[in-house]
């Protein structure tokens, strides 16, 4: 069969487990071109300026997401416009998941 396995915590896989993956990608941080059109895909009434601040940040495109996400939730919850401090408070707390070596599934 085919598995498709993703992981940004590579050094927490042991060798046997490792071994058993024929293909390993590398899939580095989108450029801040890439970025910016990342932001527009899933905040598309976001003005420009905001765009711009926002793909200043090193994100991958999954953590993006997750602060569009958030965002678009909670200006759903509260019916607000977009916040320039919330967008920074919230590519913060992403970049701070990524410092805290955060782990997800199993621990041992």
């Amino acid at each position: 069969g085919i598995l498709i396995a993703t992981t940004n915590l590579i050094e927490s896989i042991d060798q046997a487990f490792d071994r058993r993956f024929l293909y390993k990608l590398k899939f580095d941080l989108p450029d801040r071109e890439t970025r910016a059109k990342i932001w527009r895909h899933y905040l598309p009434d976001m003005s420009i300026g905001l765009v711009k601040k926002a793909s200043l940040h090193e994100l991958s495109g999954g953590e993006i997401e997750n602060v569009a996400r958030r965002l678009t939730m909670e200006r759903m919850f509260e019916q607000s416009e977009f916040s320039e401090i919330r967008l920074k408070a919230l590519i913060g707390e992403e970049n701070g998941f990524r410092c805290q070596g955060r782990r997800v599934g199993f621990t041992g």
